[in-house]
């Protein structure tokens, strides 16, 4: 339908406020506007509004965990934020239309960083959400922040910030959620010393004129290096050793740990609404129990130990639809939520995404983790209750599969990403309706079994390490697999 051919609805539109109607876009989705433009002139102009477009995205942003100051919003143009807006969904659409056609997904733009440090090994490879700023370390023990571009504007071939981890003979791990006392970003990062573990809590603003990584919290030491980061939010950190597991609050600097036993991993700790939720490597159940008491760290050189923890229940991890069929070797939930809530609503639940082996391919099982009505007898905590919604069967190989991603798109769609050997797997799943499409990325250059890889769905955007031309050293590759509005933001384009 050419735009003013319905007169009717053109007169209907023509005859409310501006203000009713501005009012009334709140409601509708990005998608939704972009058709509103074929009804008449009236809604094609009011559509290209630069308030409406910055409304919808502050929105997104904090409807999906969005670093929402990665965007200059008073810098924007309206096409801008109309292309940052809609990436998302554009990106989801090519991958239903190019598993229809049984097409590889091609990347629309690549731009490249290559330091001026030849030496820049670009290791533990971290999106900041939204798909603008990439964390990166160095095997000299740098923290490193940069900005890789978004729309047309380039990636920075000069690190915005960089931190020395002191001491440390490595970091072994990365993690990213959102700061509670300002608009910045918590970043986690976990490094051995000869004889010690540690936990560094860093807080950055990457849009600042000058980003700076400060200290949140004094640094949690713990003797030996037999250590890993199991669970994250933006308040806690949880941490499994030879013997216990160690609860750690850095925003109040309070811990306290738990009994296990040897040889029995937990390989992911979660906290929802004062619940503990354990998963164990090889072990399909989930354990709830409630959060300890905490004391004080300066109060003692370890955290008090509870022998046995009060397991308030034990849930069953099944396949969706069969509850006989019990999940194989479950190896972690992989959901990435950047602010790292500790408290689900039932406007925002909190999922659990549990990877495990299904016939030699790899298998998502989604869980949404809810508040029981009923509380427990020995606390007044409220336990936690957990229902299957859907899961999702990747053509990835299990034995294979690394640099796991996934992401609730919303309630009803999740897009998950699994790198096995050199090819990045992308399936979407419509949770609860037993659908699924899937369909790979071409990423020039990436080498078998390279893990410094990262996605970001909001903006249909990868990174990737990759070898320099000559072979001596690394490269960053960004691949745009979204095309801007100058091509692709017509009406009804899937691509």
């Amino acid at each position: 339908m050419a735009i003013g051919d319905a007169n009717s609805t053109d007169n209907c539109f023509n005859a409310l406020p501006t203000d009713i109607l501005f009012s009334i876009l709140e409601f509708l989705s990005p998608h939704d506007i972009l058709r509103l433009r074929q009804v008449s002139w009236e809604l094609f102009h009011i559509t290209q509004e630069r308030s409406i477009w910055i409304k919808l995205l502050q929105q997104l942003c904090s409807g999906h965990d969005i670093y929402a100051a990665s965007f200059p919003l008073a810098d924007l143009s309206v096409d801008e934020l109309e292309n940052i807006t809609t990436a998302g969904r554009r990106f989801t659409l090519r991958m239903r239309r190019n598993s229809v056609l049984d097409q590889k997904v091609c990347p629309r733009y690549i731009h490249t960083i290559q330091s001026s440090n030849v030496d820049e090994e670009f290791e533990n490879m971290r999106f900041l959400p939204g798909g603008r700023f990439l964390l990166t370390t160095t095997d000299e023990n740098v923290l490193r922040l940069w900005d890789v571009g978004f729309c047309a504007h380039p990636p920075s071939q000069d690190a915005l910030a960089f931190v020395e981890i002191p001491d440390a003979t490595a970091i072994v791990g990365l993690r990213t959620r959102a700061a509670h006392t300002s608009p910045g970003a918590l970043i986690i990062v976990s490094s051995t010393t000869s004889c010690a573990f540690c936990v560094h809590i860093f807080q950055i603003s990457p849009a600042a004129s000058a980003p700076e990584f400060t200290l949140l919290a004094p640094v949690l030491v713990l003797s030996g290096t037999e250590y890993g980061v199991i669970g994250a939010t933006s308040r806690h950190i949880a941490v499994a050793g030879p013997v216990s597991t160690i609860l750690w609050n850095f925003i109040d600097d309070t811990w306290v740990s738990w009994a296990r036993t040897p040889g029995e991993f937990e390989d992911a700790v979660y906290l929802c609404n004062d619940n503990i939720l354990i998963l164990h490597a090889a072990s399909p159940q989930l354990f709830i129990a409630a959060v300890p008491p905490h004391v004080p760290r300066s109060s003692s050189e370890s955290p008090p130990l509870i022998e046995n923890l009060d397991i308030l229940h034990v849930f069953p991890l099944c396949r969706f639809n069969d509850k006989t069929d019990s999940l194989v070797q479950c190896v972690s939930g992989v959901t990435l939520v950047f602010h790292g809530r500790e408290y689900g609503t039932e406007d925002q639940p909190l999922y659990i995404d549990i990877l495990s082996d299904e016939c030699g391919k790899a298998l998502f099982t989604h869980f949404v983790i809810q508040r029981a009505r009923i509380p427990s007898e020995s606390t007044n905590t409220a336990v936690c209750s957990i229902a299957a919604v859907g899961e999702t069967v990747t053509c990835a190989l299990y034995h294979l599969s690394h640099s796991l991603h996934l992401e609730w798109l919303d309630r009803e769609t999740v897009q998950s990403f699994v790198v096995a050997g050199n090819t990045l797997h992308v399936c979407v799943s419509d949770v609860g309706r037993d659908s699924s499409v899937g369909g790979t990325l071409v990423t020039p250059g990436l080498q078998l079994n390279e893990r410094n890889v990262d996605f970001c769905s909001f903006s249909g955007r990868v990174c990737a390490r990759v070898p320099l031309d000559d072979g001596d050293g690394f490269k960053v590759l960004v691949l745009d697999y979204v095309e801007r509005k100058e091509d692709h933001l017509n009406v009804g384009d899937s691509g």
